[in-house]
């Protein structure tokens, strides 16, 4: 099992996407007031670490699927 195995799965850049607009939210919303900046700092933790978490899914998925029928 080498780097060479892993497959960058094709949700990835939509996930990323998803992600960033996740933390643009939560950066407004720390901007206009209604979260502190620790709040602000652990949702964004935790929308990269969830990121994190579903590209890797989708890559064990991905490598997974029998390719050798």
């Amino acid at each position: 099992f080498g780097k060479d195995d892993l497959i960058i799965p094709e949700d990835k850049n939509l996930l990323l996407e998803k992600t960033q607009i996740k933390v643009q939210e939560y950066e407004n919303q720390y901007q206009d007031g209604l979260i502190t900046q620790g709040e602000k700092y652990n949702k964004v933790v935790d929308a990269w670490s969830d990121c994190t978490n579903q590209v890797a899914d989708k890559m064990l998925e991905t490598i997974s699927i029998d390719r050798n029928p």
